[in-house]
């Protein structure tokens, strides 16, 4: 039954962000609004601290959590209708996580640092964008 697949993926995904919210600073305004939490005071901290990259080890924890949920969304039974939208936001999310990661090696490599610095809010953006297409065609399909 279609229906109840999509009712079935809808659990899962719900699951999923409650098992790994917690594990991210900020969960009242969601897993977005904490990543960019994460990265807006760990910038501020890494120039306040006189541009000490040891500062970004704070990504870390949030790194280890997009990962998780990649991994999660990877174990995922996805109805074949949704499939795309649910590709995208693995896409979206990995491309966050790589972005964090990269943002990490200012002082290795300078350069691919500060492109995945500026590719950060186009990614996010492109996440959020991915989680709003794939809600929306969950509650239309349970309508």
């Amino acid at each position: 039954n279609s229906a109840q697949a999509i009712r079935n993926y809808n659990t899962a995904l719900q699951n999923l962000v409650k098992q790994y919210e917690q594990g991210f600073k900020n969960t009242s305004g969601g897993v977005i609004a904490s990543i960019y939490t994460v990265f807006n005071d760990t910038f501020k901290e890494y120039f306040n601290n006189g541009e000490d990259a040891s500062v970004l080890s704070k990504l870390d924890p949030t790194i280890k959590e997009i990962k998780r949920i990649v991994d999660g969304m990877l174990k995922i039974s996805v109805p074949g209708r949704l499939s795309v939208l649910h590709l995208a936001v693995i896409n979206g999310t990995q491309q966050v996580e790589e972005n964090l990661i990269n943002i990490k090696l200012i002082d290795n490599d300078p350069i691919v640092a500060m492109g995945a610095t500026n590719k950060f809010l186009e990614n996010m953006d492109f996440l959020e964008k991915s989680i709003t297409a794939l809600g929306t065609a969950i509650s239309q399909d349970l309508k």
